[in-house]
């Protein structure tokens, strides 16, 4: 009987039906129909009955580590001891413990009650507040018991934050931690509440409102840096770097870019259903040739998922604003882009802005990036402006053409 090897591992294909290969001492590998290997411990059990024991999927378990344990299985046997019961006792130990420590009121397991509670219940896009203090908190604190931890070490998480140059994102992660903390208190797990005396002038310090409108110059350096050629749009995920094009084209807010799913998109316009706007009123976005190049770029990529910025990692997710936050930080640190510093949400306030400039009607400006109407023209005037609007996005995406010195190229956006 020939042993495993890699390469005959690699050479056993499906079959249309289950077959084992032995390598002896009990140790087989399993390949099923559909061409999946494990490796199998085979022996007869104390009843005398054939066993197969699975013990992990190639080549994460590699031929080594199956020939490792295929011996440990044989010993507990010599010494009385059934290794699937083995196995089964082990398992039913480790969920025990699981179970033990979530019912710890450490810092993390009071984080995915609330989460569980309130923020999957009430926010529109609650994997937002998962991923940030995944990302950013629970690393730190999160087998600290909530009733022994100090403000102290809620700062040192805030701190670090603001030194490593996230001062707004800081703010926003001190927010979701006290929410916790005060949940935690509210729910009897802590005396009081260790994050209470922290405040954002302790953190990442007042926000001011913001100005910040790009110039003409700023965006084509902006256009220039995003075009596919370039090292710095390579650094960049396909799905960020179209993202922040498509903020700066549409001047959508960037929830409502991320959130956008394939499904959203019929007949050449955007349909950003209610539940994912801010104002809780449907919209539609009409797609310029500019836009529609940027999808067909990202369609062999995540056509095939729910989102159209489908996260590279988890691809029945969006992207995160904070992953789009930090590219844009990025190139405006590394040298890339030479300006001051903006935020996607100042891609917004720019498109408002330069089509004002462009003498496009206020009222028209106002319908295209979904802003409720003031005063009597809120309560009277209920017109959506569509054919203004759709004027009014191709004016400024060809605007922006112009910029780059493309001309009639509609795909100057596009991966070339």
């Amino acid at each position: 009987m020939a042993k495993l090897t890699g390469v005959r591992i690699n050479r056993f294909k499906a079959k249309g039906r289950d077959y084992a290969e032995a390598d002896g001492a009990g140790l087989y590998l399993r390949v099923s129909r559909n061409g999946a290997k494990t490796f199998t411990y085979r022996y007869r059990n104390p009843q005398g009955r054939d066993t197969w024991l699975a013990m992990g999927n190639y080549p994460a378990m590699s031929l080594h580590d199956a020939r490792k344990q295929a011996a440990e299985y044989s010993l507990q046997r010599k010494q009385g001891i059934d290794p699937a019961e083995q196995v089964q006792a082990e398992q039913a130990a480790k969920q025990a413990q699981a179970e033990e420590r979530a019912l710890i009121p450490t810092f993390e397991n009071i984080t995915r009650s609330y989460y569980q509670r309130v923020i999957a219940r009430r926010r529109r896009r609650p994997e937002q507040f998962l991923w940030a203090m995944e990302k950013y908190v629970l690393p730190y604190i999160g087998t600290v018991r909530v009733s022994e931890l100090s403000r102290g070490q809620v700062a040192e998480v805030i701190n670090r934050m603001v030194d490593n140059g996230t001062p707004v994102i800081a703010n926003r992660v001190l927010a979701m931690i006290k929410s916790v903390t005060r949940y935690a208190a509210e729910q009897g797990h802590a005396a009081m509440d260790p994050a209470a005396g922290l405040t954002r002038v302790s953190a990442g310090g007042k926000e001011k409102s913001r100005d910040r409108v790009l110039s003409r110059e700023e965006n084509k350096a902006l256009l220039l840096a995003l075009d596919a050629d370039t090292m710095a749009s390579r650094r960049l995920s396909p799905q960020v770097r179209t993202a922040l094009l498509w903020l700066l084209l549409t001047g959508q807010r960037i929830g409502e870019t991320l959130a956008a799913e394939w499904a959203h998109i019929k007949d050449g316009i955007w349909h950003i259903p209610a539940d994912n706007t801010k104002s809780e009123r449907a919209h539609l976005v009409h797609l310029t040739p500019q836009l529609t190049a940027l999808l067909d770029e990202l369609r062999p990529l995540t056509g095939t998922q729910r989102y159209i910025f489908a996260s590279p990692n988890e691809s029945e997710k969006p992207i995160n604003r904070f992953t789009v936050e930090r590219a844009l930080k990025r190139l405006l640190t590394d040298g890339t882009l030479n300006m001051p510093s903006f935020t996607p949400h100042d891609l917004r306030r720019t498109v408002v802005t330069r089509l004002s400039d462009l003498g496009v009607a206020p009222h028209v400006i106002e319908k295209l990036v979904n802003h409720r109407m003031a005063g009597v023209m809120g309560i009277y005037n209920r017109s959506e402006y569509l054919p203004e609007r759709e004027e009014a996005i191709e004016l400024w995406n060809r605007y922006l053409q112009d910029l780059t010195g493309a001309g009639d190229n509609v795909v100057f956006l596009a991966r070339r």
